[in-house]
């Protein structure tokens, strides 16, 4: 049966007995699974995070598993999750202190570091057009000016004008002036009158006017309570499917390979396993050497700029450490380590600093060169030690080819769509040099009628 339709001619086949037809609903399905993947993301996401770590401490698990012999997986995933409590608090009780205080320092500042930069890009010398830049900014956000920064007290002082030009309070009803009840006398007393029942009816309004003004501020604090709640709630859910979706794939890591391995058809397997290997060895290096690199970077940039004097060097080098994920994105901690120092120094600081001479200026070499070493010390760790030690070339892809693949995930998916661009690159890559390309040449001399990888 099937080899009649296979020799019919296209037009008395059905659809899906179509190569390209078939082809293309492979394309939608893949589509699909990536779309709802996306909807669902409040459950892929921290099964794609739980898959990962699976991924990442397989490694770890399957060497313990070797090497202690009461060391099953089920024991060896619980001491992990011991080991990482016990990691958590120790975080807490050592880093998170500092960490918070100089967030929230850095936070309770930004005000004055604003006007301090703003009063730095208005100084002489300055162009008219960096200058009229840093106006529109203070207007934008509603920060004095340099006169009124200088002179806090100048809106505070009592305006005595006014207050002599007020007039005496007189008693509602009584009579302007003593004298009989003329005309004029009636017209000033029914005057008084509407004045008062106006005013009566002005703290009526103003009443109303607070009482509103309550039930806004009482529902503005009520959304934000449920925001937050909201938040803290989805937060811990998605820590618990986390975790419950990590005890699963690494207990049963097995029959997850098993699975995904079963997906392969068996007439394809002797060409897939080998590109699935490689795929493994370019995803496995790059993830677990980048982690571990924008770890050791990450501590080295905090401690590095808080021996320089860096002010919130903690809070700093845990975002460079995160930008370090990204290989030579980590530039961007130096633009913030010039700019907090800056404004820092430009400001009202507290105490000494290496930066300051004894008359109180800047001393500008120092500013410079110190947070540029610490930067260059670690983007020299990174190139020639963490790098080619830890990772080495394990994707091959080029810096603009990651930063390409991580801003387009982003774009497209949010960071659903960033946990995957980087592997889902690396094995794209994979295929077009090992498979596509190979093809594309055989067919250019004329060995292959179709350049297309799987049409034979």
């Amino acid at each position: 049966m099937s080899s009649d339709s296979e020799e019919a001619p296209w037009y008395h086949r059905h659809l899906w007995q179509l190569q390209p037809v078939r082809d293309a609903l492979l394309l939608l399905l893949v589509y699909g699974l990536f779309h709802l993947g996306y909807v669902l993301s409040a459950i892929t996401v921290p099964m794609l995070l739980a898959l990962g770590l699976s991924y990442l401490l397989e490694p770890l698990i399957a060497w313990l598993g070797r090497r202690f012999s009461w060391a099953t997986r089920v024991r060896v995933v619980m001491g992990i999750f011991a080991a990482l409590l016990l990691g958590l608090a120790l975080l807490v009780v050592l880093v998170v202190p500092s960490l918070v205080g100089q967030t929230v320092n850095l936070v309770n500042n930004s005000e004055r570091y604003a006007v301090s930069a703003l009063d730095l890009a208005q100084g002489e010398g300055v162009p008219e057009a960096v200058r009229e830049r840093a106006q529109r900014l203070r207007d934008a956000f509603g920060l004095p000016g340099p006169a009124s920064a200088a002179d806090p007290e100048a809106k505070s002082a009592p305006d005595s004008t006014a207050e002599d030009a007020a007039p005496a309070e007189q008693v509602p009803g009584a009579l302007p002036h003593d004298g009989p009840l003329t005309e004029v006398a009636v017209r000033a007393i029914v005057a008084d009158e509407i004045a008062r029942r106006a005013q009566t009816g002005d703290d009526e309004v103003n009443a109303g006017a607070v009482s509103a003004r309550v039930v806004s501020v009482v529902k503005s604090v009520g959304g934000w309570l449920a925001g937050v709640t909201g938040g803290v709630i989805g937060f811990g859910l998605g820590m618990f499917l986390v975790v419950f979706f990590f005890f699963i794939f690494s207990t049963a890591w097995a029959s997850v390979q098993s699975f995904l391995g079963s997906l392969i058809p068996e007439a394809q397997r002797e060409t897939v396993l080998p590109l699935v290997v490689k795929m493994d060895t370019a995803v496995s290096g790059f993830v677990r050497g980048r982690l571990t690199i924008a770890g050791i970077l990450a501590m080295v940039f905090a401690i590095g700029w808080t021996i320089c004097g860096v002010p919130y060097a903690l809070v700093l080098g845990l975002v460079v450490g995160v930008f370090t994920l990204v290989p030579y994105l980590a530039g961007v901690g130096l633009i913030g380590a010039y700019g907090l120092l800056l404004v820092y120094l430009v400001g009202d600081h507290e105490g000494s600093s290496v930066y300051l001479s004894t008359e109180g200026g800047i001393i500008w070499w120092r500013l410079i060169l110190f947070p540029a070493i610490v930067f260059v010390v670690g983007q020299l760790m990174d190139d020639y030690v963490l790098t080619p030690m830890i990772q080495g070339k394990a994707t091959n892809l080029s810096v603009a080819a990651i930063l390409v693949a991580v801003m387009a995930g982003g774009t497209l998916a949010g960071l659903y769509g960033m946990l995957l661009a980087i592997p889902l690159a690396a094995c794209i890559k994979i295929v077009v040099t090992d498979v596509l390309w190979p093809s594309v040449q055989s067919w250019l001399k004329g060995d292959r009628q179709d350049p297309l990888p799987f049409s034979e």
